[in-house]
């Protein structure tokens, strides 16, 4: 245990001065007053810096010169995590666009093996895709856009652990389909892409 002293604490809401962040292991154990900190404790000074809660962003398909599609591997996700920890990102969903079968289960895979692993910096994986709509292909290879199947489900619910983030069109998803994702032991988060081509 140890304490974070001589800051400025944003909690998200308002700044704290005079006060200490008390860390215990890798979590925050509390936010105490300067003249309750024990004198036994050991401090980290700051130098009047300002603590904030670090970003999280769901959606990052690259950063520091490589891209998550181009090369799903451990080293790719280390160099992306590094490159957004540097603007004050501390979790980040690595994004994986419409591909191949083949490449979403090295994504997969890669990220599993990073959170078995214990490494910091990431929350688990984001599929944008495949169940996109042919209609709104934007930056996503039309080659690639499918209607769902099982091979393809069953790589997006391979995470052990973590959140499992799914960006599809609503009108490539029936009821089985989601019914499908929740029945796994790794429950996926869907995230509906543009409504206006269902909606009356």
């Amino acid at each position: 245990m140890y304490a974070l002293t001589n800051c400025t604490i944003f909690t998200g809401k308002k700044f704290l001065k005079k006060k200490s962040v008390i860390i215990n292991g890798n979590k925050i154990d509390s936010i105490i007053s300067n003249r309750e900190l024990p004198s036994t404790i050991k401090t980290i000074d700051l130098k009047k810096r300002t603590i904030a809660p670090g970003f999280i962003d769901i959606q990052v398909n690259g950063g520091g010169g490589v891209l998550f599609n181009d090369k799903p591997s451990i080293l790719t996700i280390k160099k992306i995590v590094k490159a957004h920890q540097s603007f004050g990102t501390t979790n980040i969903l690595p994004t994986f666009i419409t591909d191949s079968s083949d490449k979403m289960l090295m994504a997969a895979s890669a990220v599993n093996e990073y959170l078995e692993s214990n490494m910091l910096g990431i929350l688990g994986i984001h599929f944008e895709g495949p169940f996109l709509s042919q209609k709104k292909v934007g930056a996503h290879n039309i080659e690639f856009i499918r209607d769902f199947n099982d091979t393809d489900a069953r790589i997006i619910c391979s995470l052990k652990r973590g959140i499992t983030l799914l960006t599809a069109a609503p009108e490539k998803l029936e009821y089985d389909s989601i019914s499908f994702f929740k029945k796994t032991n790794s429950p996926v988060q869907i995230l509906f892409s543009d409504l206006s081509d269902v909606m009356t």
